[in-house]
């Protein structure tokens, strides 16, 4: 019995081995005909990029009368920085240059523009009720259960 299990599996590697080496010039070929690019662009797809926090993140911007709303020019330009490609629109008025990269940023300020980032969770009276958080896998939900907590 022994004999038998051992006859089959060497004759099953070596032809697998014998197959490997007859397909093998053949895959070789074929991958040296794909271009690049169509490759490329499914491996994109199938990996999606992982979410980016600042998606999420929401402003409230105010402007002031100074500030002009007349757009004179508008242009989409790609950005990369820091390993990261974004399309940014740079719109020129009679009152400036604006940029929707930097009108959010907390580094720079336009005369005339106030920006306040708003909070994902909105504010409430703590002496209402309390926030608990519910997890499923890797999901996680922030609700505000109102009333008093009951001791555990």
């Amino acid at each position: 019995m022994l004999d038998r299990v051992r006859i089959t599996m060497i004759g099953g590697m070596l032809g697998a081995a014998i197959a490997g080496a007859l397909v093998t010039p053949a895959v070789i070929a074929a991958t040296a005909e794909v271009p690049v690019n169509p490759v490329a662009t499914v491996i994109d797809d199938l990996f999606a990029p992982t979410v980016n926090a600042k998606d999420f993140t929401r402003y409230a911007i105010t402007f002031d009368d100074t500030v002009s709303s007349d757009v004179q020019r508008s242009r989409a330009i790609t950005k990369i920085g820091y390993g990261h490609k974004s399309t940014v629109t740079v719109v020129t008025t009679p009152s400036g240059t604006y940029s929707s990269d930097a009108i959010v940023s907390p580094h720079v300020r336009y005369p005339g523009i106030e920006v306040e980032q708003l909070s994902l969770v909105p504010p409430v009276d703590p002496s209402n009720g309390y926030w608990s958080s519910v997890t499923q896998g890797s999901l996680t939900w922030l609700v505000f259960v109102p009333g008093t907590p009951t001791p555990a």
